[in-house]
């Protein structure tokens, strides 16, 4: 796009006011408060709706203290697009005035704007998306229009974001490979439990570092928690712990013999009838065994076939969990070859962008053009190279398009067979709730037999209880001799206690001082992952300005900054020459950076990405005089420069 000419109307301090710049380079003198920053601001409103660095902003003209009324403001331009077309924007900013009711005179109420491409009305969506078809969106084209914008109102994220776009990143594999110390990080990536997944790096150096500080907070504590331990060991010294074990083994004997004269206490007298009883019971048992046997001999028919049916069941299960297993293998390697696709297709849209740089035809040395054959040979080479690296891309697309195209198949086929597995599995399960439905179910409780001999077991048990109670006074008292001899024993492991507590507080000690070892090993092992993470994104940062640096001509980008404790803080800082004529930050003071340093780095900027986006743009400098240096700038530049000696605007066109 070229600037034809702009008119302003009534535009902040200008009245009305044309400027033909006819498309070509041009300069507007005057002395400041003249109106040359006007010229600029009306062309961002017009583009944009706004002025460059300013959130509440009115086109209105200024007259003392007060904005002047009942004017129109108005500003059209007119472009030339670069296939020949002319294209007119055209706004007008009108105050709104309202008549409220039982008032005579109109008051301001607000403003509005009329939009008109081609002196045709049009809507605001409309207009702002035909401005964006010709220029690119509304972020591009403040980038390409205000030299200060990427430097000073880009936050520095989205700066490095847009150059990592233009200049192209770099994978964590890439880095990796590129040098043979890091190679040694994908250990440290790896997932764990997994044979191929990783960890990106900074994921890796997060874990990594939150890790080391709690074991360092683990290591902090254990040795006041290993001392704790060996102040808990109770001293036995003058304990004889054979002579407690021997007194307590002494009177466990008492106990069993006391337990012993109980027992045979509580059968005097009724050892008839016990008997009888204990024979009723093995009845029973017997009657019931052989009532289960006629109820399995029932049931062996429907068993067996349960019993079948369950084989099959697992077989399902099993056969369905290899289709499952072999179906999440194929989708995997389809993933991979997918993301490798995207890959291949990104390389070659970025191999496909790549133009011949006429620098090289320049000779570096004595700074002449070299001879057209050589230079014919030089495009030639570079275009077979490309041509060759772009069909080894597409090759290498349509192989893994292929393979692609194969695995959805063999999915869709493991997918059907496994749905027909599951079905099976399902109506193998219904057929055994089926069958064991039909079982016989046992009810000894309901036999003759069991009602018969339950009922004389009942009998010998009240005969043996009313026995008993002519006992109860014998056994109460070796019950109490009993209890005596437990208080005894009590007493006596009391004493063994203290050997107990020893032997557990110095497992603890062995324990916590493992603990302690483990966990120094694995402090080590961080150090080291962290350390390659350091050099990772060293290498990474090395890598990027290079190739960032590449692009530009005077300006430099600093993406990370060495801290004191020697980690890197990332960032994306733009360096410019300084008075001296080292390089320094953008944002330093103007006694230390070069008064035209900043407009000319604003402009190389501008030009790196008007060259990459492929929209060419007029870009106004504002304060131009400061630039001294000739710069080169493949668009149109419209400079504003003050000059005390107009005291109106004057406008040189080139």
């Amino acid at each position: 796009m070229k600037l034809l000419k702009i008119t302003l109307k009534n535009f902040l301090g200008t009245r009305n006011q044309t400027y033909e710049f006819n498309g070509k380079n041009a300069t507007i003198y005057g002395r400041n408060g003249t109106g040359k920053t006007t010229v600029y601001s009306a062309y961002t409103w017009l583009l944009f709706g706004k002025v460059e660095d300013t959130t509440d902003f009115t086109p209105k003209v200024i007259d003392g203290d007060d904005y002047a009324h009942n004017l129109d403001t108005e500003v059209e331009a007119v472009f030339q697009t670069e296939n020949g077309r002319l294209v007119t924007f055209k706004k007008i900013f009108k105050e709104v005035y309202k008549k409220k009711r039982g008032n005579t005179t109109a008051e301001l109420t607000g403003n509005t704007t009329d939009h008109y491409i081609d002196g045709v009305p049009v809507k605001e969506k409309d207009y702002i998306s035909t401005v964006e078809n010709y220029c690119g969106d509304m972020e591009k084209i403040k980038l390409l229009t205000m030299p200060r914008h990427f430097a000073e109102v880009l936050d520095w994220k989205d700066r490095r974001k847009l150059l990592l776009e233009v200049c192209g990143d770099m994978t964590d594999e890439d880095v990796i490979n590129s040098n043979p110390e890091l190679i040694g990080l994908y250990k440290y990536l790896l997932i764990e439990g997994t044979l191929d997944q990783y960890r990106s790096v900074e994921e890796y150096k997060k874990i990594a570092v939150k890790r080391k500080a709690d074991i360092n907070k683990n290591l902090d504590v254990l040795p006041a928690r290993i001392d704790e331990a060996e102040k808990a060991i109770p001293d036995t010294t003058g304990i004889d712990k054979a002579a407690i074990e021997a007194a307590i083994a002494k009177l466990e004997e008492d106990k069993n013999k006391l337990i012993e004269e109980r027992a045979a206490a509580n059968v005097t007298g009724n050892s008839a009838t016990v008997k009888h009883v204990a024979e009723l019971q093995a009845e029973l048992a017997n009657k019931q065994a052989e009532y289960m046997d006629s109820i399995n001999k029932a049931n062996e028919a429907t068993n067996a076939a349960i019993a079948a049916e369950q084989a099959n069941y697992s077989k399902y299960t099993n056969d369905l969990l290899m289709l499952n297993n072999e179906i999440g293998l194929k989708e995997s390697s389809k993933t991979r070859l997918e993301n490798e696709l995207d890959e291949l297709r990104e390389e070659y849209k970025i191999l496909f962008s790549v133009k011949w740089d006429a620098n090289k035809e320049i000779c570096p040395t004595c700074g002449q053009r070299l001879q057209p054959d050589k230079i014919t040979a030089m495009r030639a080479a570079f275009n077979k190279d490309r041509s060759d690296k772009l069909t080894e891309i597409d090759k290498k697309g349509k192989a893994n398009s292929k393979a692609i195209a194969d695995y959805k198949k063999e999915l869709a086929e493991l997918r059907e067979k496994a749905e027909t597995v599951n079905a099976n599995k399902e109506e193998s399960q219904k057929l055994t709730r089926t069958l064991l439905a039909q079982k016989v179910a046992p009810n000894f409780a309901g036999t003759d037999d069991f009602k018969t001999i339950t009922a004389q077991i009942a009998e010998g048990n009240i005969a043996i209880a009313k026995g008993n109670s002519d006992t109860n006074g014998t056994i109460a008292a070796i019950n109490e001799k009993i209890a005596a001899v437990d208080v005894d024993i009590k007493a006596e492991r009391e004493k063994l206690s203290s050997f107990k507590t020893a032997a557990t507080q110095r497992e603890r000690i062995a324990d916590l001082e493992k603990q302690e070892k483990e966990l120094a090993a694995e402090y080590e092992e961080l150090e080291k992952g962290i350390y390659l993470c350091d050099l990772f994104t060293k290498t990474k940062v090395e890598a990027l300005n290079e190739r960032i640096n590449s692009k530009f001509k005077t300006i430099r980008f600093r993406l990370f900054t060495t801290q004191i404790n020697g980690g890197l803080k990332e960032g994306c800082e733009i360096l410019v020459r300084s008075k001296s004529g080292n390089m320094i930050p953008y944002s330093a003071t103007k006694s230390t950076v070069n008064d035209g340093a900043k407009p000319i780095a604003g402009l190389e900027v501008i030009d790196v990405l008007s060259e990459y986006w492929g929209i060419k743009m007029p870009v106004f400098v504002d304060n131009a005089e400061s630039i001294t240096e000739p710069f080169a700038v493949n668009t149109q530049v419209i400079c504003l420069c003050a000059n005390k000696d107009d005291d109106i605007l004057r406008l040189e066109v080139a």
